[in-house]
């Protein structure tokens, strides 16, 4: 019968030093990284004038001024540094808005889609046709030029300023 010696130290059940080093190292990464994936919980609200278009007849339609919202949560932890990080986008939308004869009110809203989970991209180009008195064409070009491009388009009806007798 053969005899087999092992060389070095018994095993002790104990993993080696290194082991330990590796795997706290391995942790103390995964933490850092699901640190700065999180954002903060308030929700931002940015809004930016868009076009402001006369109605053919704009004494019965009045004007109507496109508002774009962009609603985002800002980066929180670690990754938010050195640049600010990049914010989890919501929403992107056009509220529009009729205004004329002491009247102020929302008539319509433009809603996009993301190009990516929790991006919308760039707003590139909107083209704005009056079809009829009370109907206006919209088509919005939005995403990132020559990759991730999107358009949407819609038809906007439009009430009067002052509902008919």
């Amino acid at each position: 019968m053969l005899a087999f010696r092992s060389r070095g130290r018994r095993s002790s059940g104990r993993r080696p030093r290194r082991s330990r080093l590796k795997g706290s190292a391995l942790c103390l990464l995964l933490i850092l990284l699901f640190a700065g994936c999180v954002y903060e919980s308030e929700v931002t609200r940015r809004e930016s004038s868009g076009a402001r278009l006369n109605s053919p007849d704009s004494d019965r339609y009045g004007v109507l001024q496109f508002v774009w919202v962009r609603e985002y949560r800002a980066p929180w932890g670690v990754f938010k540094f050195p640049d600010g990080g990049k914010p989890l986008e919501l929403a992107l939308y056009a509220t529009v808005m009729q205004v004329g004869k002491g009247v102020k009110r929302e008539v319509g809203r433009i809603e996009l889609e993301p190009v990516r989970r929790g991006d919308f991209g760039n707003l590139n180009d909107a083209e704005y046709r009056w079809l009829q008195p009370d109907r206006l064409g919209v088509r919005v070009e939005y995403g990132y030029t020559g990759m991730l491009e999107r358009v949407t388009a819609s038809e906007l009806v439009i009430p009067p300023l002052v509902p008919p007798e």
